[in-house]
């Protein structure tokens, strides 16, 4: 997953798988997966902007490379 998200984000400093979810709330067969990321340049701090576009891409990344998944 990290290397996806590397090509993807070059901003990306560190991401951390969090936790996995089965149960109540979700389409049965189906899991949650949570993810923490750290976004850093080296020259500036990012703009909410900048950080969104980043996440959007990393999300679209994860979509392509996992058929079937879904944004919660």
């Amino acid at each position: 997953v990290e290397a996806i998200v590397r090509k993807t984000a070059k901003m990306l400093d560190g991401l951390s798988f969090e936790s996995i979810y089965r149960g109540k709330g979700l389409t049965q067969g189906f899991k949650a997966l949570a993810f923490s990321m750290v976004l850093r340049s080296a020259e500036r701090p990012l703009t909410d902007a900048e950080a969104n576009a980043i996440r959007d891409e990393v999300s679209a990344a994860l979509l392509a490379a996992f058929a079937g998944s879904e944004m919660r």
